[in-house]
């Protein structure tokens, strides 16, 4: 009698161990079932969201609108613009590298200097934030935001003047 309940016994913790390592197994398998669910749900949604990218061959193939050809020099304006486009509701966004070309080698000094560089990303973020995304539907229309853009920074430069804006990346969400 002793060892039957001894047997019962042991029989009842097994069942038990087997019954925790199932809830875990279930467990785990909502929690990964839960996570594709909702990287699946993203990715459906977001793709109603358009992303533009702006084709920027023309500066591979050393033309573009703006200048007749490629700057000879460049000065990058390192940290990326990040703003709100004008478009109702504020929702678009525009993410962009953004990059001034000059032919004047004596422009390298003014146009290097941190107060120079300032005064054109002030510049660049005022024209940008009055854009929609619109304005970068191609590059016709992304060609008139860079002649705006290079129209105001010359105004503000006296040693020379900037030549061409370089989009290296542009991104419109």
């Amino acid at each position: 009698m002793a060892k039957d309940k001894k047997e019962k016994k042991e029989k009842v913790e097994k069942s038990g161990n087997g019954n925790i390592k199932l809830v875990i197994i279930i467990f785990i398998l909502f929690i990964l079932a839960a996570g594709l669910g909702a990287a699946g749900g993203y990715f459906f949604l977001s793709k109603n969201k358009a992303v533009n990218t702006v084709n920027t061959n023309n500066i591979l193939n050393n033309t573009n609108e703006v200048g007749t050809k490629a700057s000879e020099y460049t000065v990058a304006l390192k940290e990326e613009f990040l703003l709100n486009l004008a478009d109702e509701g504020g929702k678009n966004l525009i993410k962009a590298k953004i990059s001034i070309g000059y032919d004047n080698k004596k422009l390298t000094t003014e146009i290097s200097e941190e107060k120079t560089i300032d005064i054109m990303r002030d510049i660049i973020n005022t024209v940008l934030r009055s854009k929609k995304a619109a304005d970068f539907k191609d590059e016709k229309a992304v060609e008139a935001v860079k002649k705006e853009m290079l129209a105001r920074i010359n105004q503000v430069l006296t040693t020379g003047k900037a030549s061409n804006v370089y989009f290296p990346q542009i991104i419109v969400q």
